[in-house]
């Protein structure tokens, strides 16, 4: 119902408000794993919607196959937000910690999947660099 994202259709806001949040994604038919990191804003939400119907299709016409929500909007109202989104796309889940380095928002993001770890930088300028551990 707000301004910009009337397009969209069937919203739901995702109860969670903090941590990871994990998503199961269809990406061109394979499965995929989606991890959205909520910490990054104070009152940030998530919201799941489906896209807008495309170009000359009717609204009453139903999908074929019946759509699942397509689009996760996360959004907040602070001056400053950092959203992170780690895609997996064998479809493996991956375990993720978010370190804060400083004051103006360096970050470093350590993540796990199985045996291999990588520790990514995300300096507040500066080039962004992973370092496999």
């Amino acid at each position: 119902d707000r301004r910009g994202y009337r397009h969209f259709t069937d919203p739901v806001r995702h109860e969670r408000r903090s941590g990871w949040i994990k998503l199961p994604i269809q990406v061109n038919g394979k499965s995929a794993l989606i991890s959205l990191w909520m910490d990054g804003a104070p009152e940030t939400e998530l919201i799941l919607a489906r896209d807008p119907v495309p170009l000359g299709k009717k609204d009453e016409e139903p999908p074929e196959p019946p759509a699942n929500r397509s689009t996760a909007l996360l959004r907040t109202r602070a001056d400053a937000a950092c959203f992170i989104t780690l895609w997996n796309f064998d479809g493996a889940d991956a375990a993720a910690e978010v370190v804060k380095k400083t004051e103006a928002g360096d970050l470093d993001i350590n993540v796990r999947r199985g045996e291999n770890s990588s520790t990514w930088r995300l300096p507040h300028c500066g080039p962004v660099t992973c370092e496999k551990n």
